[in-house]
């Protein structure tokens, strides 16, 4: 698979990484193999996800690839996921004023709220109006009550609802010409910027994402020891060819000498919860202020039978620290949960995007 390089000059830290994943022996699932030889794969639509209990309307996966043919010919096949709309399935958690909350919607408001109560931080100003379950819409009031797995490893209980807004920057009116008072941010103005609909929950001190109890659970990729792996890994990541185009972006973004001599290195391996296959995330990382030159890369690999690792494909710009890996769609391939708290976003191995959430910054960011 041909290599992709993004380099930006004009960006803060960014992050080079590199995946691979080794089968470790595993049967990644039972099914019954396609006839061979198969000239060209099958697209089914993947059986709906069960409705939960007490939601109006549980979305199905539709996968868009026939799973067990995947899985059995060719696992080299890599596969996107598609969109997951209910919040049941996978939610950010958030944190305000030592509170957590599952974020529920970034459209739907409720019908109406108590009075807000402004939470002006160092760096971060939020706005929290609670909201009854009554007032919740249709399809969410099912939330009442609920339980929620919080990193695949904590349960906590829904105990609330509240509109909740975050900013981050100046106030309006702070560069003013003339103004006597410093600007101050008020509870109507942080409301005018990313209202989210938010479920407040207990039981778990910290996190990033959640799932419903009631859906099935979503398999997690566990930290494990394998040197050798890990170092097989790096030694690829960093492997010199005769064409690279990395070295040619970093040149052009002004970074001097070789980018492997810029960059910090590290290798972890991950066994997948439920196939046992192992992926083995290198990275490679440079960090950068605004102007200056920074190097982010991912590659994806597959082991063979001899521990020798092939790539498969490629993910760029992740920018953020890997905070997990969470097979979301159950098709064998994790999906990458990047950032923490008030920053994060997940993306599949196709580096398609799924879901993020961040707090707007209003003023100068350089």
């Amino acid at each position: 698979m041909t290599s992709r390089a993004l380099f930006a000059g004009a960006a803060g830290c960014a992050v080079l990484c590199a995946v691979y994943v080794l089968p470790g022996g595993a049967t990644p699932r039972e099914a019954v193999a396609p006839p061979r030889p198969i000239e060209a794969p099958r697209t089914v639509t993947a059986p709906p996800v069960p409705a939960l209990p007490e939601v109006v309307a549980a979305p199905a996966i539709d996968l868009g690839f026939d799973l067990e043919a995947a899985i059995e010919l060719d696992d080299d096949i890599i596969h996107g996921m598609a969109q997951l709309e209910d919040p049941a399935l996978f939610s950010f958690v958030f944190h305000v004023d030592g509170e957590h909350y599952v974020r529920l919607s970034t459209s739907a408001r409720a019908t109406r709220h108590g009075t807000p109560r402004l939470l002006d931080g160092e760096y971060v100003v939020a706005v929290v109006a609670p909201v009854d379950a009554a007032a919740l819409p249709e399809e969410l009031r099912g939330w009442a009550g609920r339980k929620v797995l919080v990193d695949g490893a904590c349960t906590a209980s829904v105990v609330g609802f509240a509109e909740v807004s975050r900013v981050n920057g100046d106030p309006p009116g702070a560069w003013d010409e003339g103004r006597e008072e410093p600007a101050r941010w008020t509870a109507e103005a942080a409301r005018e910027d990313n209202i989210v609909l938010a479920a407040r929950i207990e039981g778990c001190a910290t996190g990033t994402w959640a799932r419903a109890t009631t859906a099935p659970a979503a398999p997690i990729a566990r930290s494990v020891e394998e040197p050798a792996v890990a170092n097989a890994a790096r030694a690829d990541l960093l492997a010199r060819r005769a064409d690279d185009p990395y070295q040619t972006a970093w040149a052009d973004a002004n970074g001097e000498g070789d980018w492997r001599d810029a960059v910090e290195v590290t290798s972890e391996v991950f066994e997948h919860g439920a196939t046992g296959e192992r992926w083995v995330i290198a990275r490679a990382k440079k960090d950068g202020s605004c102007g200056d030159p920074y190097l982010d890369r991912a590659v994806v690999y597959r082991t063979n039978d001899d521990g020798s690792v092939r790539r498969v494909a490629e993910l760029d710009h992740l920018s953020d620290k890997i905070h997990s890996l969470v097979d979301l769609d159950d098709d064998g391939q994790p999906e990458l949960v990047l950032g923490e708290g008030d920053r994060a976003r997940v993306i599949d191995l196709l580096a398609h995007e799924h879901d993020s959430i961040d707090i707007p910054f209003h003023g100068c960011g350089c």
